[in-house]
């Protein structure tokens, strides 16, 4: 008999990722990786997906540096964080700080 996991405390994601290893007795190191990964993007899904929902609320939530890190970020090779990046600096089309021509190109 398997001795079971038990984690009380720490966040879902972990839990989650934790579970998924001892579960499916994963011990391959690629396979892992990729677990581990794949969970990371969601959490940055997320968290973009967040910073939009708040930005098309209120516009004053994204500084002149917050949005400089955004547009960092343009040439993501995540399709889908490119995407929701797209959208926010499309929902501020009327802000001088925002680099035109490199959003024009991801568009």
């Amino acid at each position: 008999m398997q001795p079971t996991l038990t984690l009380r405390n720490e966040p879902d994601v972990f839990v989650n990722l934790a579970r998924k290893i001892y579960d499916e007795s994963i011990t391959n190191h690629e396979r892992i990786a990729e677990a581990i990964t794949s969970e990371i993007r969601k959490i940055r899904l997320h968290a973009i997906s967040t910073v939009y929902i708040c930005s098309s609320r209120n516009k004053t939530v994204l500084s002149n540096k917050r949005l400089k890190q955004i547009q960092h970020h343009q040439n993501d090779d995540d399709i889908d964080f490119k995407k929701i990046i797209v959208k926010i600096l499309g929902t501020l089309a009327d802000r001088d700080s925002i680099d035109y021509k490199n959003f024009l190109e991801l568009v």
